[in-house]
Formats: structure tokens, sequence, C-alpha cells
């Protein structure tokens, strides 16, 4: 069955699943979620399933920068589907993301969903009193999926 996503503009639904105490605690750097404000933006796509949500912001050009949101993970079919929308209906020709090497699960997804290491930020960001690897993952519209 394909996954079925929607785009979304609405702050309240957004806000909603970043904050979800079972999303936020990855995401946050310890700062209440209360305060949260989603960027509505045309180069800012939010693609929704199920409780999940996809943001997607431009970067330059046709680059964007993504995220995974969800309180129950997400399948590998619905982050394909998610990079195949933004390849076929925006001017998207990379997408990366950044994930702290120590959140393995978020590394072993985006690399499913076809993509690759592309760098590394060393001793980037501090996690339990020690400084770590920040990775860099990528995938182009001309890679195969």
């Amino acid at each position: 069955m394909k996954p079925f996503l929607e785009r979304t503009d609405d702050p309240a639904l957004i806000a909603s699943i970043i904050t979800n105490p079972r999303v936020w605690r990855w995401v946050s750097d310890g700062a209440d979620g209360a305060s949260f404000v989603p960027v509505i933006h045309p180069d800012v796509h939010y693609l929704t399933w199920g409780a999940g949500l996809f943001a997607f912001k431009r970067v330059k050009g046709e680059c964007y920068e993504t995220h995974a949101f969800s309180p129950v993970g997400a399948d590998v079919d619905t982050g394909i589907a998610a990079l195949a929308w933004m390849f076929s209906n925006t001017d998207a020709e990379k997408v990366f993301c950044f994930i702290p090497s120590y959140i393995r699960h978020a590394v072993r997804y985006a690399r499913s969903v076809g993509f690759i290491e592309d760098g590394r930020l060393t001793k980037a960001v501090r996690h339990r009193g020690r400084m770590r690897d920040m990775i860099l993952l990528g995938v182009s519209k001309w890679a195969e999926q």
C-alpha cells in the first residue's frame, strides 16, 4: 500500500507533532516545547503521515535540509515516498540532514531510505558530557532510490 502523505501549513498540527514528548526529547536542547512556533514559509514544506511529519527547508537553490518527526517511527516506504514527493513537486535536487552520531536509529533510518554519508562534523555536539560527531547525510534526485 502506498503511504499517504499530505502537505500542511497548519501551525497547530505541526507544533503538536514536533512537541510531542516522544519526539521533542530527540530534537530539543532541553528547551520547553511550549514556546515552539513552526516556520511557515513558501520555502518550507511539511508533509504529514499518520502521527508523523517530514519537514523540508530550502537552504540555497535546489538544496533542502530535512527532518523527520514521529512518536512511533517512520517506515522506509513512507520516507522514500516523502523524498519522491519533494523531487516531483519542488525544484529539489539534493536533500540532506545532520544527525548526531549518538542517535543511531535516526542514522539507520536515513540510510534505509537512500541517504549516504556526505561528511562529518567532528566533535560538534555535546551529549552526556562528551563531544560527539554530527553526521551529514544526503540524497540526490538523480540517485537510485
